[in-house]
């Protein structure tokens, strides 16, 4: 098994040196930094990353709801009915 990917490995940097014109990075990094190429994977890289924030920052006040509702007393009705024993009926016989 190491054998097949060592030899896979081999053919694989075979077949990129002997095509270097592949091997060139994008026009952002390499080519016209004002191109269109390069504005719109600015513009995806941004979207991404807002994406990523209003996911992030739902998930923390999702957090923080959770907590606060934690710290909060028992409402007196629930108190009630916990001590006594008694289990409202669904309405389902």
């Amino acid at each position: 098994m190491k054998t097949l990917v060592k030899f896979a490995a081999a053919v694989f940097a075979a077949v990129t040196a002997s095509h270097p014109s592949a091997a060139v990075a994008c026009t952002v990094c390499m080519g016209d930094s004002n191109s269109n190429f390069a504005a719109a994977a600015n513009g995806a890289i941004f979207l991404m990353l807002g994406v990523l924030a209003v996911v992030l920052g739902l998930l923390s006040a999702f957090g923080i709801y959770l907590y606060k509702r934690s710290i909060q007393p028992i409402p007196p009705h629930a108190e009630f009915e916990q001590e006594d024993g008694f289990q409202p009926s669904t309405g389902l016989s």
